[in-house]
């Protein structure tokens, strides 16, 4: 398993020197290291096999793991054991994604089976681009969380401005 802290500190209650210096300057959260805590235990109780799991993200009742490729499939488990287990431990709906610099499969994966119609770039004269996510108005209830929400996770995972809009 690949973490983002080293081995010592996944199985101490204490972190090293270099996994606290991450700590400090924000590289992790305390979320990542009790995310990566637990993965580790469930993986000596069930083995859930060499995934890397990357970074979590939390925002009003919701966590997304960024895993790395091909690693979502281990991370649920057979039949959604793993996820029901996290599920439980941090009694917040928990969303698996996989690391991708496509900001549209991004989106598309955490507000699954809600449907994404497209994106846009948009050009204001203020500012910055900003990326405009077009979401089907009628699978809004099929999200896992609301839109300033899904909106608040997406711009700490792409560090770029978004803006979803259900149409």
């Amino acid at each position: 398993m690949k973490m983002p802290i080293c081995d010592l500190c996944l199985r101490s209650n204490t972190l090293c020197k270099r996994c606290e210096k991450k700590l400090r300057e924000k590289k992790i959260t305390e979320l990542d290291i009790e995310m990566a805590r637990t993965l580790y235990a469930i993986d000596r109780r069930y083995g859930i096999g060499n995934v890397t799991f990357k970074k979590s993200f939390e925002s009003d009742g919701l966590i997304v793991m960024m895993v790395g490729k091909g690693d979502v499939g281990n991370i649920v488990g057979k039949r959604g054991k793993i996820i029901r287990i996290l599920k439980r431990k941090f009694n917040k709906k928990i969303r698996v994604i996989e690391e991708t610099d496509n900001i549209k499969e991004l989106v598309a994966e955490i507000i699954s089976p809600a449907r994404v119609m497209g994106m846009n770039i948009i050009y204001p004269v203020s500012g910055s681009a900003i990326n405009k996510i077009r979401i089907d108005e009628t699978s809004k209830d099929k999200m896992p969380a609301d839109v300033s929400v899904i909106e608040d996770i997406v711009k700490r995972i792409i560090k770029k401005d978004i803006k979803i809009v259900l149409e």
